[in-house]
């Protein structure tokens, strides 16, 4: 069926090539004056274009970019993974097609102090770590293993300076982990860095899973907002772990009182106080709903007593070799203003 195509704009329609037809025709007129009528293509397009911003702009699709959404079923399952390239791709690379029997995320909590969860840790098969939270001197209350690790951009930077950086060959020889890594950063030439430095090691980006995926989603805190490490590391996991995630380390509705313990510092491994501006109570309300949706997809372990401080035990042993020897001491800008090079260093 012939389709009738829009004039050009600017040409009037003509009954004849002849110098004598210039003149119109009663038929001619009368096709102008229907093509009047109809919108002209660039108004057509303009209509289409206006219909789909109201279709864009809904309060449905703006709260997908400013608020979690909560998916509809439970991650971990077969009928999910199953149509998630993603799970294929990550399973095959690590060498678990069929994923892992059980699966822990250990955040870097102060809160994690309270308890000595080491062994229970340690009792899973595959254990995600997230950002520097060492291990060498912790096991008793993080675990002795780590099975994967994800870094952001400054736990990249740190370890490309502090590791690349070194005078000490067995130093920069550790900066390649015997496990896979997420890398965490938007920041391409870090990736491009590591990826160089470290061939051989399973290196997994953003490329692979992003903010759409329906775990991070889940955890959204709103356009500007960082997702944070641990909320990568759970997601990732779900991923794994056809049996489910246990989350330990991670803030969430029912760590808000251990926050403000006496005995709990912002991180397991140093002495610094949780500050008001990071109690990150959207991330631990968003975190606590996810799990809500998840059933044994997706557990939270809150500590369910207190144990001294003092008592900590600790040894000297470095246990993960990539970040137990990290001093991460300096500022942010410092580790990321060498991240391309060593030319500052000094001897």
């Amino acid at each position: 069926m012939h389709r009738p195509r829009c004039p050009p704009t600017g040409v009037a329609s003509i009954a004849g090539n002849d110098d004598n037809d210039w003149t119109e025709t009663r038929e001619t007129r009368e096709n102008q004056a229907v093509q009047s009528v109809s919108p002209p293509c660039s108004s057509m397009v303009g209509v289409l274009i206006g219909l789909l911003l109201v279709v864009v702009l809904t309060p449905a699709f703006l709260n997908s970019l400013t608020q979690p959404v909560m998916p509809s079923h439970q991650l971990c399952e077969a009928s999910s993974v199953a149509g998630d390239s993603t799970v294929h791709l990550m399973r095959t690379k690590i060498g678990k097609p069929g994923g892992f029997g059980s699966c822990a995320v250990v955040g870097s909590a102060g809160f994690l102090r309270l308890q000595r969860l080491g062994e229970e840790i340690d009792a899973h098969e595959f254990i995600v770590r997230a950002n520097l939270a060492p291990v060498g001197g912790f096991e008793h209350i993080v675990g002795r293993r780590t099975s994967m690790r994800v870094l952001n951009s400054e736990a990249i930077g740190t370890i490309l300076y502090e590791k690349q950086c070194s005078n000490d060959t067995r130093v920069r020889e550790t900066m390649c982990p015997p496990y896979p890594i997420y890398l965490n950063t938007a920041d391409r030439a870090l990736v491009k860095a590591y990826r160089r430095l470290c061939p051989d090691v399973v290196v997994f980006d953003e490329h692979d899973i992003n903010a759409w995926d329906p775990a991070l989603h889940a955890q959204w805190q709103g356009l500007g907002v960082n997702l944070m490490s641990g909320s990568y590391a759970i997601a990732i996991s779900l991923k794994m772990c056809p049996n489910g995630t246990t989350v330990y380390g991670v803030s969430h509705e029912g760590t808000f009182l251990l926050n403000n313990n006496n005995e709990s510092t912002y991180h397991y491994f140093d002495s610094q106080k949780q500050s008001a501006k990071d109690s990150l109570p959207k991330s631990a309300a968003a975190l606590s709903t996810f799990a809500q949706t998840q059933g044994s997809c997706l557990l939270l372990h809150s500590p369910t007593k207190v144990e001294a401080v003092s008592a900590l035990p600790s040894s000297s042993l470095v246990r993960d070799t990539l970040v137990d020897d990290v001093a991460h001491d300096k500022e942010r800008e410092f580790y990321m203003s060498h991240r391309r090079g060593c030319s500052r260093v000094s001897a």
